[in-house]
């Protein structure tokens, strides 16, 4: 009788544990992380920890995708990486303030959200190549490019969340070449407009 009513307590959990498991699957497509904060705290409790933060984390980078697709890609390349940054830093920024209360009795789960982050960044840089600097930007462009995506890893910095690093190393090759191909540009063009104003070298001293 004991191991009956043990085997269906088992059972309820596990329904439980499925119930939960989806909720928390689609909490970071509705909302932002508090929505699923419930959930984990259940979740926990039953033992699901290590399951809890992979679905939770997971739930909020398929939002962090999503809001990445529905950006538009603007002509002006600083207008879409605004964009680009406000959405994936915000997101990044909201679940580094949520985790550690979330999972607060949770060994592991800080170090489960530098890997997932990092994942994320690299994402993002990904995004930032091929849609602001493999187009050829201006050298400004390239510096403002720079100088906001040094911004952003500072502000998630401060937040424990030191992404600095790898952001120097993603970034810096793509930057530098896009840096080269812009002053290759302007020395064209510079070259260019010489030759259409057939520009020729004049000895004053023969004119005086």
């Amino acid at each position: 009788m004991g191991r009956e009513v043990e085997a269906k307590l088992a059972e309820k959990e596990r329904q439980l544990a499925d119930i939960l498991f989806r909720e928390l699957r689609l909490s970071g497509q509705r909302s932002g992380p508090k929505a699923a904060r419930h959930a984990v705290q259940l979740l926990l409790r039953l033992g699901k920890a290590s399951q809890a933060v992979d679905l939770y984390l997971k739930g909020q980078g398929a939002a962090i995708r999503q809001g990445v697709k529905e950006l538009k890609i603007s002509e002006e390349p600083m207008s879409y990486l605004r964009s680009l940054c406000g959405m994936v830093f915000g997101k990044l920024s909201e679940v580094a303030r949520e985790l550690p209360g979330l999972f607060a009795g949770s060994s592991g789960a800080c170090a489960v959200l530098v890997l997932w982050a990092s994942g994320q960044l690299s994402d993002c840089v990904n995004q930032v190549v091929r849609h602001v600097m493999e187009p050829g930007p201006s050298l400004s462009v390239v510096g403002q490019c720079g100088k906001l995506l040094r911004g952003q890893t500072g502000a998630l910095a401060e937040l424990g969340l030191d992404l600095r690093f790898q952001l120097e190393q993603q970034l810096s090759p793509h930057s530098l070449a896009a840096l080269r191909a812009a002053v290759t540009n302007i020395s064209d063009a510079a070259q260019l407009r010489i030759r259409d104003d057939k520009w020729r070298p004049h000895n004053l001293q023969s004119s005086a």
